[in-house]
């Protein structure tokens, strides 16, 4: 998929201002179309995306760490959840969609 583009102008979002939109301290925020100043809001259904797939390693932890033990990996068991988080942090803007509050 491809990032996002604004609604009403068709202006590509910035790669960096979705993933402040959806990283910041403060939850999933909107982002403001720099064309336009069209305030999109990011899908509830993108949201649930984003919590699940942040909790899927931790749901299978166990079997995480027997396949990284069985393939004599033991050092690098603790660098799994962290580079899911990076992974999934790097290419969120490629799949999270917005709308306009009509």
């Amino acid at each position: 998929m491809l990032i996002q583009k604004c609604k009403n102008c068709s202006n590509s979002f910035k790669w960096s201002t979705i993933i402040k939109a959806i990283w910041s301290w403060g939850g999933f925020k909107p982002i403001k179309c720099e064309s336009c100043k069209t305030t999109h809001l990011i899908k509830p259904i993108a949201r649930i995306i984003i919590i699940v797939l942040a909790l899927i390693p931790l749901l299978f932890e166990n079997h995480v760490f027997e396949l990284f033990k069985a393939f004599g990996l033991n050092a690098y068991i603790f660098w799994a959840y962290p580079a899911w988080m990076i992974l999934l942090v790097l290419l969120s803007p490629f799949f999270i969609r917005f709308y306009i509050k009509e």
